[in-house]
């Protein structure tokens, strides 16, 4: 998916499946490196939100505490725009990855000794 849809709208989408594969499969380095490349755009903060999750437990496997730390933190802080329920007049329309980002989240607060 990612070679094939490269030019495709989803493209964020398919670089964090893979980067989540990568951190899945221990290949933590791969999945840093891949991550970052979603981290950072923009118009999709439940998908920062996720990339961000994932590079903190990727950081805290690594052994790199301050980054996995810098990463938790800007989870945490993208969190906060989301809704954390449907609402009537509300312009999410992908809550699977609005629910996949407070999972991940969790998980990541849970692994670095968070809440």
């Amino acid at each position: 998916a990612m070679t094939l849809g490269k030019d495709h709208g989803n493209n964020a989408y398919f670089r964090f499946c893979a980067g989540l594969a990568q951190y899945r499969r221990g290949q933590f380095t791969e999945a840093i490196v891949t991550q970052r490349t979603v981290a950072g755009v923009k118009g999709f903060t439940e998908r920062e939100v996720q990339a961000y999750a994932v590079l903190a437990m990727s950081h805290h496997r690594l052994n790199q505490p301050e980054e996995a730390r810098a990463a938790l933190a800007k989870a945490t802080e993208l969190i906060q725009a989301l809704p954390l329920k449907p609402g009537p007049d509300d312009p999410v329309v992908n809550w699977h990855d609005v629910l996949i980002a407070h999972i991940l989240l969790r998980e990541a607060e849970a692994m670095l000794g968070g809440k």
